[in-house]
């Protein structure tokens, strides 16, 4: 079993959740027992271990804070994306950003990885920024920007249908008859997120040392990835974790 069928059956449960959540602001009791009736249909694998928002406002009890899933070595923890502006909710998804209009897509789901993943980066001296460093496998390639800490992820399959996407026309004739714009495909589906590794009270004075010299030097973790639900199925997300050594499901 792989984690991106794992994860659309998570996804495909919760989010009838999220939009009984959103629609309903603030909710009638009996809404409240309809959600929580859904929240008990979770569609969860073994050993997923769901944890429900606790907060002061009506939504308390009726939204997902996050998914935690054992991996070999460590955890993932998924976390479904959403806005809470005071008692209002609005989550996110490409599909509902372009029912609203809006042009604009939207990640709907992070995967936090604790511990921090601690990647051998490759500096491409030939770049133009010095702090550009890249991750290469047999599976695809990571670019990061140690200075905005912030990266991407793509499979080599996924780079060779870019390739070929490139090659069509911008424009083209709808079933209307009218020109058609198409629009730019998303370079990759895997954003990345990075940090310096955090202190511990239980610290050495030698690991508190080490880790001051990681953050002299610069030196970034991978902390967390944000994806689209919609892009769960095309592989990348498993090619992501076996490209920094992440095996899923874990060894029970």
């Amino acid at each position: 079993m792989t984690l991106e069928n794992d994860l659309q059956a998570f996804w495909k449960s919760y989010v009838p959740v999220l939009q009984a959540v959103e629609c309903a602001q603030p909710i009638p009791e009996s809404g409240r027992d309809r959600i929580k009736t859904l929240l008990s249909q979770l569609r969860t694998p073994p050993h997923w271990k769901v944890e429900i928002m606790a907060d002061d406002a009506w939504y308390r009890n009726l939204l997902v804070s996050g998914v935690t899933i054992p991996a070999e070595g460590r955890q993932l923890i998924l976390r479904p994306v959403y806005r809470k502006d005071g008692e209002t909710i609005v989550w996110y998804s490409e599909e509902r950003q372009l029912t609203k209009g809006s042009p604009r897509a939207e990640d709907d789901m992070s995967i936090y990885f604790e511990p921090q993943i601690k990647p051998a980066w490759e500096k491409d001296e030939g770049h133009r920024h010095a702090d550009y460093r890249m991750l290469n496998s047999d599976i695809g390639r990571l670019t990061v920007m140690l200075e905005d800490g912030k990266g991407a992820f793509c499979s080599h399959e996924r780079a060779k249908w870019l390739e070929d996407e490139d090659k069509k026309p911008r424009f083209y004739i709808g079933a209307d008859g009218e020109l058609k714009y198409r629009e730019p495909q998303r370079a990759n589906l895997i954003m990345v997120r990075l940090d310096y590794r955090h202190p511990t009270d239980d610290m050495t004075d030698e690991e508190m040392g080490q880790l001051m010299d990681e953050m002299w030097e610069g030196y970034t973790y991978i902390t967390a990835i944000r994806f689209r639900a919609r892009d769960v199925g095309s592989g990348e997300i498993n090619k992501f974790l076996e490209h920094v050594g992440v095996k899923y499901p874990a060894t029970r």
